[in-house]
C-alpha cells in the first residue's frame, strides 16, 4: 500500500539517490517509447522525449507504486525532465514531494481516479471498439 504524500516527504519516501530514480525513469520511458535506453537525453523535457500526457499518468503511477508513495500527476509538469524529478523525488531539490502536491482531497480523488483508469486501459491507451456505445456487442458498433 501506498503511503499518502500528506504524510511523509521525498526524503521519508524512499532510500534511493537521485542515480537510481534516474535509472528507473530511463528504463521505463525508454519501454513505453520503445526507444533504446542510451538514446534518451535525461536533461531533455519528457514532452520533446515523446511523451503524452497519458505516458505522464502512467509513468506517475508506476513510480508512486515502485517508490511506494502516491506521485502527485503535476509532479510530472512541475519537474519536466528525468533529471529534475530523479534529484526531486531524492530530496536532492529545495522541495518536498508534498510540496508538489494536489491542494484538495477532491484534487487527489480525481488524480487517484485517472491513474487507475490509464492503468486499467493499458498500453495502449484506447478503449475497446464499442467502448462507447453501450448497444455494441463484439466490439462491433451498432448502426443507429
Amino acid at each position: 500500500m501506498s503511503t499518502d504524500c500528506d504524510q511523509t516527504g521525498a526524503e521519508g519516501a524512499n532510500s534511493l539517490d537521485a542515480h537510481e530514480i534516474r535509472t528507473w525513469l530511463v528504463q521505463r520511458i525508454g519501454s513505453m517509447l520503445d526507444v533504446h535506453v542510451v538514446d534518451i537525453d535525461t536533461s531533455v523535457p519528457f514532452a520533446d522525449l515523446g511523451l503524452t500526457s497519458a505516458h505522464g499518468m502512467r509513468m506517475a503511477a508506476e513510480l508512486g507504486e515502485w517508490l511506494g508513495v502516491r506521485i502527485p500527476i503535476g509532479t510530472v509538469f512541475d519537474y519536466p525532465t528525468i533529471d529534475s524529478m530523479a534529484r526531486f523525488l531524492s530530496g536532492d531539490s529545495d522541495t518536498s514531494a508534498c510540496d508538489a502536491g494536489p491542494s484538495s482531497e477532491a484534487d487527489d480523488d480525481i488524480e487517484e481516479d485517472l491513474a487507475e483508469l490509464l492503468l486499467l486501459l493499458g498500453d495502449g491507451g484506447g478503449c475497446e471498439p464499442g467502448l462507447d456505445n453501450p448497444e455494441a456487442e463484439d466490439g462491433k458498433e451498432v448502426a443507429e
